[in-house]
């Protein structure tokens, strides 16, 4: 089992788990698989170019002894005023093949571990569906918690209500 972050020359893995992330959770994400599968694949690479370039943000790939990518998970630094300190984790898929075995764990503490290091950044918060219990008891054990945001927090901007947010002191 290995995490680590993705690079350019990951495209093709990142798509292949984007993409298996949206078919088999379709509830836990705001992009749904027929706008993903529109889009065309040069746009979702300038996209994966942004976030595997940037000092503000990182994506990160699970992988099993076959060297089989079997999860991710991003991190994004907000720009917005007031929110600079923040940072959000987004995208957080294991394949079903590979749940209970530890890799969203070893995601989330790695994610985490990341985000530390980042100037600037004294938080992470995350969106997760009410009804994923599951991931709902990994956030918890990682440190999450629940907490209401204002009305103006960036991280509502396209949410329909049924998710739960958490955020964790990057500090302690």
């Amino acid at each position: 089992m290995m995490v680590r972050q993705l690079n350019m020359a990951d495209f093709e893995v990142f798509y292949f788990i984007r993409r298996e992330a949206l078919r088999q959770n379709p509830e836990a994400f705001y992009t749904r698989l027929s706008d993903f599968d529109a889009r065309p694949i040069e746009d979702e690479k300038r996209r994966f170019a942004i976030s595997v370039s940037k000092a503000d943000r990182f994506i990160l790939g699970a992988f099993n002894k076959q060297e089989k990518i079997v999860g991710m998970t991003g991190f994004a630094q907000l720009h917005q005023s007031g929110y600079r300190h923040t940072g959000v984790i987004w995208g957080v898929f294991v394949s079903a093949e590979a749940r209970g075995q530890g890799f969203g764990r070893q995601l989330m503490e790695e994610a985490i571990a990341l985000a530390r290091t980042m100037p600037g950044i004294g938080l992470a918060r995350l969106s997760v569906i009410r009804e994923n219990q599951a991931a709902i008891l990994l956030y918890k054990q990682c440190g999450f918690k629940p907490f209401k945001p204002l009305a103006a927090d960036p991280l509502l901007s396209g949410l329909c209500g049924s998710e739960l947010h958490m955020q964790l002191d990057l500090k302690k």
